[in-house]
C-alpha cells in the first residue's frame, strides 16, 4: 500500500495528513513564548498506522461509535455486521473509513481533499457510499467538511478521531474541559446505548468546565447530547492545557464523544472528543436518525481552532 502524505500550514501551525483512514496524523501549533508544540498523538512512520487500532487521527465510519450486537433493521430487513469488539460493532467494522486508502487531491497549503467508496455490503452495510472530506486551514481555524452520498437508504455516522494533548506530552488529567451538554445517553457495561437518555452525574458534568483529573482513576467514554438549542456560533466544546493553549471546537452534530484514551499505551495521554450521531442510533427510534438517502446526504462540517488561551 502506497500511503500518501499532504502538508498543510499558515503561520500560526502545519498539519500532515495522510491517505490512509484520511488520517491528521500530525499537528503543530505556535506555543505562547515561542516554537511549537504537537497538540494530537500519532505516529512519525506512516506505515505504523496499518497496525493500530485506536483509530488515531482517523475519519472513522460508515457508522462510528457502537452498534450493539453487530447488527440492525432497515425497511423490514435485518443486516448483520462484521463483529470487531466482542459481539458488537465499532466504527465502521475492519474494512471501515479508518482502514481504506482514500484518494488525496491537494490544493497547495491551506486545502486537501480525501475521497473513497464503500460498496454496497462492504463489512456488512446495504448500499454503496461515495464519502468525501475536504480539510482546509482559513482565518485561523482547521475545518473538516465531510459529505457521503449512497446509492440508497443506509446509516451513515463520520467522526474525526484526534487524541488531545495540548500539553505536548505526558497526562491530560490537568487539562480543563468545558462541553455544552447536561445529559447523555446511558450505555450498559459494554458501552451499548440502552436507550435512555439522562442528566450527566455530577462528576462526569463539564457543562460549567473543570479540570479532568477526576477521570484519572475512572476511564470516559460517554456520548455527550449537544441540545438543539445550542447555539451553534458557539464552540460545543472548549479544551484548555496549564501551558497556554486551548481547543475551542464547532459541531453541527447532536453528540459529542468525550473518550479519556483507556486503550492508549499510556492510557489518559490523549482525549478523544468526537463529534457525531449518537452511537447505535440505527436501533433506537428515539435517537436522531442516521439514515442517509440518495436524495439526502450525510454531511458533517467540524470546526477546530487551538490558540493561546484568552488573558495569556
Amino acid at each position: 500500500m502506497q500511503i500518501a502524505a499532504h502538508l498543510l500550514e499558515d503561520a500560526r501551525q502545519r498539519l500532515r495528513i495522510l491517505s490512509l483512514g484520511a488520517i491528521t496524523a500530525d499537528w503543530r501549533v505556535a506555543r505562547p513564548g515561542g516554537g511549537s508544540v504537537p497538540v494530537i498523538l500519532g505516529h512519525d512512520d506512516p506505515a505504523a498506522y496499518l497496525g493500530d487500532d485506536r483509530y488515531m487521527g482517523a475519519i472513522v465510519g460508515r457508522v462510528s461509535g457502537r452498534i450493539g450486537q453487530a447488527r440492525f433493521s432497515l425497511a423490514g430487513r435485518t443486516w448483520r455486521l462484521s463483529r470487531n469488539q466482542g459481539r458488537h460493532h465499532l466504527h465502521g467494522g475492519p474494512g471501515g473509513l479508518s482502514r481504506r486508502n482514500w484518494d488525496m487531491q491537494g490544493d497547495g497549503a491551506r486545502a486537501v481533499r480525501l475521497t473513497c467508496r464503500l460498496e454496497h455490503g462492504d463489512d456488512g452495510y446495504p448500499g454503496a457510499l461515495d464519502v468525501q472530506v475536504d480539510i482546509r486551514l482559513e482565518g485561523g481555524r482547521l475545518i473538516y467538511d465531510m459529505l457521503a452520498t449512497p446509492d440508497r437508504p443506509t446509516p451513515v455516522s463520520l467522526a474525526q478521531h484526534n487524541y488531545y494533548n495540548l500539553a505536548g506530552g505526558g497526562p491530560v488529567w490537568g487539562h480543563r474541559l468545558r462541553v455544552a451538554a447536561r445529559c447523555f445517553t446511558e450505555t450498559d457495561a459494554e458501552l451499548i446505548p440502552t436507550g435512555a437518555v439522562k442528566p450527566l452525574p455530577p462528576e462526569i458534568d463539564f457543562s460549567c468546565g473543570r479540570t479532568l483529573a477526576q477521570q484519572q482513576h475512572g476511564a470516559l467514554d460517554v456520548n455527550m447530547v449537544i441540545p438543539e438549542s445550542h447555539d451553534r456560533d458557539w464552540p460545543v466544546a472548549v479544551l484548555s492545557a496549564p501551558g497556554g493553549l486551548a481547543l475551542r471546537l464547532w459541531s453541527d452534530q447532536p453528540g459529542l464523544q468525550v473518550y479519556t484514551g483507556a486503550n492508549l499505551p499510556v492510557p489518559g495521554t490523549g482525549l478523544c472528543l468526537e463529534p457525531q450521531i449518537w452511537p447505535d442510533a440505527v436501533n433506537h427510534a428515539n435517537f436522531p436518525s442516521p439514515i442517509a438517502t440518495p436524495e439526502r446526504p450525510y454531511r458533517q462540517r467540524l470546526v477546530l481552532e487551538i490558540a493561546p488561551e484568552a488573558g495569556r
